[in-house]
């Protein structure tokens, strides 16, 4: 019986063991989840961002054109030339803000995959954790139940043995 508790009682601490360097895995899982949720969120920021220009020069544009039309038409030759410079402005901040969503669309899919990745990875250490932690307890479970069998035992051999006073200590040790 000694041995078979020896052996639980190592099982223990090895499941023990692990079970703390899974802990540890875990936790690292959880950190580069989180740095990659929260790089997936400034993307999503920066994105939203260059619709934003997207949108503004898309609305702004048909309004310069008309106004430097008129301007021109009104021979406001330095107002028409200045409305012209800005939409030539806008048009190349609305190109680069249409080359900065293409990139971003595609990085925003990659960094969506890492981090899918990221949970299938936490997800994945929360179970192999739950299990070494399961080995650990049944070992403990097995050595207890070895214990209480033991000090029965021991009970029974000394209220055999009629002595009472120490099969009450040893009764009170089991419960």
């Amino acid at each position: 019986m000694q041995i078979k508790k020896a052996l639980l009682s190592a099982e223990e601490k090895k499941a023990s063991a692990e079970a703390a360097s899974l802990r540890d895995a875990l936790l690292e899982c959880k950190r580069l989840e989180t740095l990659a949720q929260n790089a997936l969120d400034r993307l999503i920021s920066d994105l939203q961002t260059a619709k934003a220009v997207l949108v503004e020069a898309d609305s702004r544009l048909p309004e310069l054109e008309a106004e430097k039309k008129a301007a021109a038409a009104s021979k406001n030759f330095k107002e028409a030339a200045r409305l012209a410079a800005e939409a030539k402005s806008l048009t190349s901040s609305r190109e680069e803000s249409q080359s900065a969503v293409a990139e971003l669309e595609g990085q925003e899919n990659a960094l969506r995959e890492d981090v899918e990745e990221k949970v299938a990875q936490v997800e994945a250490a929360e179970a192999t954790l739950r299990g070494a932690s399961r080995i650990g307890g049944l070992a403990r479970c097995k050595w207890l139940q070895l214990a209480i069998a033991e000090k029965r035992d021991q009970v029974d051999a000394a209220a055999a043995e009629e002595n009472y006073e120490e099969a009450e200590n040893l009764q009170s040790e089991v419960e």
